[in-house]
């Protein structure tokens, strides 16, 4: 499949506002709506819902629930997340988050000019 020329991934900090699973594969199956917009990060995203796709298209369904677990966590905590975000995979239109983690896991870190590192 061709990538197309504009198409990006962007990592960033956000909060899950709310979190969303359907029993017949729409969207993914499982999805997260978070308080930054995408598009605001220059994504090509139609709104602040994301996409994990537990429904096994762009990852197993495995590592889609895996990915969904701690957007649920994120939610019911009131946490930051770092997510990274395709515009290149979608589902009904919604954008792929490739990668989540609630901020201030013992697994993340953040370097002397602000960026993410991931001893994962």
């Amino acid at each position: 499949m061709a990538v197309p020329a504009d198409s990006a991934t962007e990592g960033f900090r956000a909060k899950v506002a709310r979190t969303l699973t359907t029993g017949d594969g729409r969207f993914g199956g499982c999805m997260a709506q978070l308080d930054v917009k995408p598009a605001d990060k220059g994504l090509d995203c139609p709104a602040s819902w994301v996409t994990f796709s537990c429904t096994g298209k762009y990852t197993s369904k495995a590592e889609g629930f895996r990915m969904f677990e701690p957007a649920q966590m994120a939610f019911a905590l009131d946490k930051i997340v770092h997510v990274e975000i395709t515009d290149e995979k979608k589902h009904n239109g919604f954008c792929y988050a490739g990668r989540i983690v609630i901020h201030d896991s013992p697994y993340i870190d953040e370097d002397s000019d602000g960026d993410v590192q991931s001893s994962i």
